[in-house]
């Protein structure tokens, strides 16, 4: 009841047209979920103590993610990636929805000609990681390109606990 009492006083950012509680909610949600769900295992569990303690440090260890979204913009926040690394970090973070040409230039801050390299790079036929659909124009990931995310980039899909 207390949540909710506070959640629901109308204050100045609630006139605010700009502006949703709705991130703000997720939040709530998630948090909440990072604890129930080591709750649940702590009373339930019925094997080892062992791998328990390891399940629920997995779920309530907290993970920035390294892609910032403002604005409608983008930014890989790790700053020791390749252009390429940026590409299919950014790729995999716009999942189905993938990016345009000029989405990803917009988001990675080098040189134009760097980021038509990479991603002619990734859509070759020797790389196969990234694919322009035809309907629009966009790219996404390939499973190639999400195998080499989760074998050599994981380590970059997050800005730490």
């Amino acid at each position: 009841r207390t949540i909710y009492k506070f959640r629901s006083q109308r204050g100045a950012v609630h006139i605010d047209p700009d502006y949703s509680a709705n991130e703000l909610d997720s939040s709530l949600v998630v948090s909440l979920a990072r604890w129930v769900m080591p709750e649940v295992l702590r009373v339930f569990w019925t094997g080892s103590t062992a791998e328990v303690a390891t399940a629920i440090k997995e779920i309530i260890r907290y993970e920035v993610p390294a892609v910032l979204v403002t604005d409608d913009r983008y930014l890989v926040l790790h700053t020791d990636c390749t252009v390429q690394e940026e590409v299919l970090i950014l790729l995999h973070n716009a999942g189905e929805a993938g990016m345009s040409r000029g989405d990803l230039g917009d988001a990675i801050p080098r040189a134009p000609s760097s980021v038509t390299t990479a991603i002619q790079a990734l859509v070759s036929p020797d790389c196969r990681e990234v694919i322009e659909r035809s309907s629009d124009g966009v790219y996404v990931l390939t499973p190639n390109g999400s195998r080499r995310i989760y074998s050599e980039l994981a380590s970059k899909l997050s800005i730490g606990s």
